[in-house]
């Protein structure tokens, strides 16, 4: 821009990250039982030493959905997995927290059905993650420790 700033619009997420940015959109379905939605769409509850709120250690889903066996060959066995590994990709990619290590389960009340995830704007979801991450990154209150190796 003429006065030297610029920044990451709806149609540069769309283009770079290639996921939906005008579909229906993300919103938050608050949902009371959020451990029900684990049970349900995970088919394990994970356990109070690995829950924040209502976040759930990514570590905790490496280690409960890293190996699938070979011989799984019903679907419904396998759509806890690729639950687990959508949570595990929104959390630690997509979506971040703030503390980098956990990942809502709230994100699991869009996973219910394959075929309407796709059909979510998740690039608008991904750039209202972007925006505040970026003010808190470029807030002088929160310096950025640079350290030199020599």
């Amino acid at each position: 821009m003429s006065f030297g700033e610029c920044t990451i619009t709806l149609q540069d997420v769309g283009m770079l990250v290639g996921l939906l940015v005008d579909s229906e959109l993300v919103l938050t379905r608050g949902s009371a039982n959020i451990l029900g939605l684990a049970h349900d769409f995970l088919g394990v509850v994970p356990p109070q030493s690995e829950i924040k709120g209502h976040r759930v250690k990514l570590s905790w889903l490496a280690t409960n959905f890293n190996d699938i066996a070979d011989d799984i060959n019903d679907l419904h066995q396998l759509l806890p997995y690729a639950r687990a590994w959508i949570l595990r990709f929104l959390g630690g990619l997509l979506v971040p927290d703030r503390s980098s290590s956990y990942v809502s389960l709230r994100w699991l009340a869009f996973l219910g059905e394959f075929q309407t995830i796709k059909t979510y704007a998740w690039g608008a979801a991904v750039l209202g993650c972007l925006y505040p991450n970026l003010c808190t990154s470029t807030d002088y209150k929160y310096p950025i420790l640079i350290t030199r190796r020599d």
